[in-house]
């Protein structure tokens, strides 16, 4: 997997509500792009989740376990900052629950540089691939996670993520989203992916404003797993 091959649509944002001011805004020049979720086979695409693990072991008769990768692209304008980014997600299953297995990340408080390359161990949860902030190879492909991240509702079918500024760092560039979702053997769920913005500028006028592909007149992303 590398950052060029990502399938990119562009999100319209439209208002959701106005939380501070009452002039109606251009946020035109602000893009938000989505991209098109990776979904793979978590036992059989990861080689450390081929060693057995007990709890997996007992649940691979019943279940099986999918690996999805959400990339999400922030590019503020001179006018507009992020005040918050929320990405959730409905996973709904008619032969029963679907639940967030395992998430990363899970929670930055400091600036973090991760491989694109996701791991799990055996047990199907994530391994932070972390480099060192000043020791990144030549041609590497990382992401920079500098703002406040924090994940939510793990064990649940409607996990979610927070992305929040700091005081030195915007929320801004390139996000991917790992999530491993344990779902009933050989059936499908249906994802759909929530993003709302929360765009702010000098004089505190600030929009929540939610994330259409365009022509849709529905507020979510489908994707299907498998």
């Amino acid at each position: 997997m590398n950052l060029e091959t990502i399938d990119w649509a562009d999100l319209e944002l439209r208002p959701a509500e106005t939380l501070r001011g009452e002039a109606p805004n251009d946020w035109s020049d602000f893009q938000l792009k989505l991209g098109r979720p990776v979904v793979l086979e978590a036992r059989k695409y990861f080689k450390d989740a081929e060693t057995k693990d007990q709890a997996i072991e007992l649940l691979k008769n019943e279940s099986d376990f999918f690996y999805i990768r959400i990339p999400v692209s922030v590019k503020p304008s001179q006018q507009w900052g992020v005040g918050l980014l929320g990405v959730s997600i409905d996973l709904t299953n008619p032969q029963g629950d679907a639940e967030a297995w395992s998430m990363m990340p899970e929670r930055v408080d400091d600036e973090q540089k991760l491989s694109i390359s996701a791991k799990l161990s055996p047990s199907l949860k994530f391994s932070k691939a972390e480099l060192s902030l000043g020791a990144v190879e030549a041609g590497s492909q990382f992401v920079a996670y500098q703002p406040h991240v924090y994940a939510y509702n793990l064990g649940t079918n409607n996990p979610a993520w927070e992305f929040t500024p700091t005081s030195g760092h915007q929320v801004r560039g390139i996000q991917l989203l790992h999530l491993v979702v344990r779902q009933p053997r050989k059936s499908q769920t249906k994802g759909k992916m929530h993003v709302t913005v929360e765009l702010k500028r000098a004089g505190g006028l600030i929009w929540r404003l939610l994330g259409y592909r365009k022509g849709q007149t529905e507020e979510h992303v489908d994707f299907d797993i498998p």
